[in-house]
């Protein structure tokens, strides 16, 4: 019987098997990186679209708002809130109205701006219309010479206030509250360390001649520093307004000072942005929420 010769060539049925990876190369690393980066700033446009589509569903909210009486405010929806957040901002000094100045401003990166409108109330019986200005500062290559990134408090901090609760509420009859400060970013005392430019919102741009800008003195939402400023600020407020001391491996942790011979002025507080946890005594509430 003759023998059969293997030929050249994988047998039938069977399949290539997978090689070993071949490894990268430093400029295909470069390219994969790059590729990060612009999924990172579409990420950004996602963020937008999403808050896109609430200031619509806010928008059909207050037709139906003011349709029922529920909301009288004169003008057109969110017409009096604009302005009331325009006049505010500009009588603290947040931002100035300037003239594009080729001898200043050539070279200067010029973000936009937005007006974002919502409806805050909604489940209550007096709801109202809220603008807030947004500076639209993406991809801000000036903050990588700054400080952006504000403390926050750490895990065991939060615990450690909660554990204390049961005898303090029972030994000062101490409270334990949450409180969200509204428009937080905007009562910042501290100015920007550097020039910030930014057009005029569309709801502002037929009242000013053409070529005009905004320059921003201190820290508005959507300024990537905001956050940092809001936080000294407020942290300087609980220590020379409360007479708090933080924590020496915390700064977020507050307490109030043991030379404090006022025993009803006793708290802890935890600082997060602006989010506040406190366990204290009312007295020391009252104070704090002056």
């Amino acid at each position: 019987m003759p023998i059969e010769r293997r030929g050249r060539g994988r047998p039938k049925g069977s399949r290539n098997k997978e090689r070993n990876p071949v490894p990268q190369r430093h400029s295909e690393r470069i390219a994969q990186q790059e590729q990060s980066d612009e999924q990172f700033v579409t990420g950004i446009d996602v963020a937008e679209i999403f808050t896109t589509a609430k200031e619509k569903a806010d928008w059909e909210l207050v037709l139906t708002l003011r349709r029922d009486g529920k909301i009288t405010t004169a003008g057109a929806p969110f017409q009096e809130s604009t302005r009331v957040e325009i006049e505010s901002l500009m009588a603290g000094g947040v931002f100035n109205i300037v003239q594009w100045d080729p001898a200043k401003h050539t070279g200067k990166r010029i973000f936009n701006s937005r007006i974002v409108n919502e409806v805050k109330g909604k489940t209550t019986q007096h709801p109202y219309e809220k603008s807030r200005l947004v500076i639209q500062a993406y991809n801000d290559e000036g903050k990588a010479m700054i400080l952006t990134q504000s403390p926050t408090i750490q895990r065991i901090s939060q615990r450690l206030l909660l554990a204390f609760g049961p005898a303090l509420m029972k030994k000062k009859g101490a409270v334990i509250w949450l409180r969200d400060i509204t428009q937080a970013y905007v009562q910042s005392t501290t100015l920007l360390n550097r020039l910030i430019l930014a057009n005029l919102p569309k709801e502002l741009q037929h009242l000013y001649p053409q070529n005009t800008l905004m320059e921003v003195k201190k820290p508005l939402y959507g300024i990537p520093e905001a956050g940092n400023h809001w936080w000294a600020t407020y942290h300087k407020h609980h220590i020379e307004r409360l007479g708090m001391e933080a924590s020496t491996y915390d700064p977020c942790l507050l307490i109030t000072k043991t030379e404090n011979k006022d025993t009803d002025m006793f708290g802890i507080i935890g600082i997060q942005t602006d989010d506040t946890l406190g366990l204290s005594t009312e007295k020391f509430v009252n104070l704090e929420e002056e």
